[in-house]
């Protein structure tokens, strides 16, 4: 008994292991927090998926409920600040160490849904 216990336990943490691991640049600054985000993300993805294959839910309702419970919070790397632009509710991330002009990106959503909200 002891041994089948062993294994399930190592089976568990390997595959664990497995579905939290996500290889990425070496340059991100806290990897294993956002493999952390990752796997909520997919995790909520997953249950969104079963609960409309079961006719329980829309799978947007779900992600609606849990993305915004992730909060965006200023850290020593970046300020995140919510503003308006142009009537458009946007959220801005700036590097806390870059001094004087910083370049930027843009990101304009399509349409749809998405798993992200402002508020």
């Amino acid at each position: 008994a002891v041994r089948v216990c062993a294994l399930l336990s190592a089976l568990l943490l390997l595959g664990a292991s497995h579905y939290l691991y996500r290889p990425l640049p070496d340059s991100v600054a806290e990897p294993y927090k956002l493999m952390m985000l990752d796997a909520v993300l997919r995790t909520a993805n997953h249950v969104a998926t079963l609960g409309e294959l079961l006719g329980l839910v829309d799978p947007e309702v779900v992600l609606r409920n849990v993305v915004p419970r992730v909060p965006a919070r200023s850290d020593a790397w970046v300020t995140v600040h919510d503003t308006e632009l142009g009537g458009v509710r946007v959220r801005v991330f700036v590097s806390s160490h870059a001094a004087g002009l910083k370049r930027g990106v843009i990101y304009l959503h399509g349409g749809g849904w998405a798993y992200g909200t402002t508020r």
